[in-house]
């Protein structure tokens, strides 16, 4: 636990650095007050977007661990120290803001960092339960493998899954600090959890000195979303962040409204809107329709400054997005895994294109039936697997939340019709995106965990009008009574008590004593107390050798996850492979002539690719 809080304050020092540093070069060029409409905590998760792109590039050409800490951290002192004069009037403001918050709050604030760090500890006596069962197939291999060699050419011919290049998968092996400590750290999405409960309890505080403004409204609001994403912080799944960004980044959107129409700076504030959708897209494709949001603020700042803001915008797109496409390439030869069609390249790494077409078929049928085969789905059609995806959609929290929001909508709509349709004309792009993100995940792959940040933000989207009606009463009375303060306890009460480990994204919050008995179990020496220090370790897995054709291979003993077992490990193959040079850096091609017996590696996950 100890470690884990050490390792947030230097990841909040990092990404905080290069957070400011980005607004207040923006306002310095754009002669604006900087960040200083803008959250801490959403500044502080830019840096942490410009982090992981920084380390995706490095890991195009070395393994990220102990030099890739040091070009990251020198150059984010760097370029502070060239623009340490805005800097220092950026640290002011943040200065004076925090001063506004209170110590109260802010000891609350500490408060929930310990809570979420004894979350992120895991609980070590039932480890297996605590990942997503996708971290042990493919989250943590691909951890290891940018670990220790960065970037490997045609790492998904060993093993399709490896191919999926998350850049949330960067910050892991940058900030897990594997070349130093005993336990390797995955603490990133726990640091990313309590900056979006920062961020959303800010709104609260907001409300209490007198805003009346929709986004801190929406931020208040997906204070009951977050407390389901924050229940599995162990884990580097990528889908619990992607929600998380989601809901920032529509939440920002509407603080955009509001200050473009009060003729505020807006740059500063677009560049963080665009930098964290963009990573969202890059953490999952499943939240592809956020960059609706990006195009309207292009086409906004393009009516004010012309050419100039579409080239802006165009430049930031191609330095966030290039490393995923470059990794992607290199990873399985096609720049986007896993569309085959889109196919510019012949490297001789190239996966065989039946692969990609096999795996992306059992993607989507797995999304809309569990345990039914791709071929069963599709032929089978839309009134085969709809009638069974809506039977298990309608028995989870997130479904009876968008009814109730529904509900509360129209009947509302009797009453406020008019502040209903002023809500949707003022805030139509976030209404647009959160839509459009609802339908794409519907179409493309609906199953709930893909689509939970567009989901939750509907139903926040839907009460949103006419919980801007009812408040009405100036919050700005209520300042002695510390509302942010009881809002900050409430939320780390709630979370000392809830389940998470073995509860999967979207069964809603569940209480337990689970922390309350992990104290009692130190206590009593039953679980050790090296877990106060430490962050308990990825399960331990028994793997195989195998001789292949001009390299080793590895396969799990038993089950289908690699975890962090000695490399090259796959649990099956596709197709027969060779290594493509004398080291495992040189990566995999696939074998198309070899003979079609795999040996031990026959057995595959979604039977024989056809």
């Amino acid at each position: 636990m100890i470690s884990i809080l050490l390792s947030w304050l230097y990841m909040g020092f990092l990404t905080t650095l290069y957070g400011l540093g980005t607004v207040s070069r923006l306002g310095r060029l754009t002669g604006s007050n900087g960040g200083a409409g803008i959250p801490l905590a959403a500044i502080t998760l830019t840096g942490l977007a410009e982090v992981s792109v920084l380390t995706g590039y490095l890991s195009l050409w070395m393994p990220i661990g102990l030099t890739a800490n040091l070009i990251v951290l020198i150059l984010g002192l760097g370029l502070a120290y060239l623009d340490r004069v805005a800097l220092r009037l950026e640290l002011a403001s943040v200065g004076e803001r925090l001063q506004k918050v209170g110590p109260l709050t802010l000891g609350m604030l500490g408060v929930l960092a310990v809570v979420l760090s004894l979350t992120s500890v895991g609980k070590p006596w039932i480890a297996q339960q605590f990942f997503n069962f996708d971290s042990g197939l493919y989250h943590v291999p691909s951890i290891y493998w940018i670990e220790q060699y960065g970037t490997v050419s045609g790492l998904g011919n060993l093993f399709a899954p490896l191919s999926v290049d998350s850049l949330w998968f960067q910050p892991y092996a940058l900030f897990s600090f594997a070349w130093f400590v005993k336990y390797p750290l995955h603490a990133v999405l726990g640091f990313t959890v309590l900056l979006a409960f920062c961020f959303a309890l800010g709104g609260v505080r907001e409300l209490c000195t007198g805003g009346r403004n929709a986004s801190d409204l929406f931020r208040v609001l997906a204070l009951v979303p977050l407390l389901e994403l924050a229940g599995n912080p162990a884990s580097p799944t990528t889908d619990e962040p992607a929600a998380i960004f989601t809901l920032v980044v529509l939440a920002l959107g509407c603080r955009y409204v509001e200050q473009a129409e009060k003729g505020i700076e807006t740059r500063p504030l677009q560049a963080v809107i665009a930098v964290l959708a963009l990573f969202a897209v890059a953490i999952k494709l499943s939240v592809l329709p956020l960059l609706l949001v990006v195009a309207v603020l292009a086409w906004q700042q393009f009516r004010v400054e012309g050419p100039r803001a579409l080239g802006g915008y165009a430049l930031l797109v191609l330095g966030m997005l290039m490393p995923k496409f470059i990794r992607s390439t290199i990873l399985s030869g096609y720049p986007v895994y896993p569309l085959a069609d889109l196919d510019p390249f012949n490297f001789d790494w190239k996966m065989p294109r039946e692969i990609l077409v096999w795996e992306k078929r059992s993607i989507e049928s797995w999304a809309k039936m569990q345990f039914r085969s791709p071929e069963e789905v599709s032929n089978g059609g839309f009134w085969f697997w709809f009638p069974d995806w809506l039977e298990n959609f309608k028995a989870t929290p997130i479904a009876l939340c968008l009814l109730v929001a529904l509900g509360v909508f129209l009947f509302s709509g009797l009453f406020a019709f008019k502040q209903q349709r002023a809500t949707l004309r003022r805030y139509w792009p976030i209404y647009l995106t959160t839509v459009a993100g609802v339908t794409y995940w519907f179409v493309a792959a609906p199953f709930l965990r893909f689509g939970y940040g567009f989901l939750a933000a509907l139903a926040i989207l839907l009460v949103l009008p006419t919980v801007t009606w009812v408040v009405t009463v100036p919050l700005a009375r209520m300042q002695s009574s510390r509302l942010d303060a009881v809002a900050a306890a409430l939320v780390t009460g709630l979370l000392l008590l809830s389940e998470g480990e073995a509860v999967k994204l979207g069964t809603g919050i569940t209480f337990t004593r689970h922390y309350l008995e992990t104290i009692e179990q130190l206590q009593t020496g039953y679980l050790p107390r090296r877990y106060l220090l430490y962050q308990a370790d990825y399960p331990k897995v028994a793997a195989e050798a195998f001789p292949m054709r001009n390299f080793q291979l590895y396969r799990p003993a038993t089950g289908q996850q690699c975890w962090k077992a000695p490399l090259p490990c796959t649990p099956y193959l596709h197709k027969q492979v060779e290594q493509r040079g004398d080291s495992l850096k040189d990566g995999f091609r696939a074998r198309p002539d070899a003979p079609g017996t795999l040996g031990p590696f026959d057995g595959q996950r979604f039977n024989q690719a056809k």
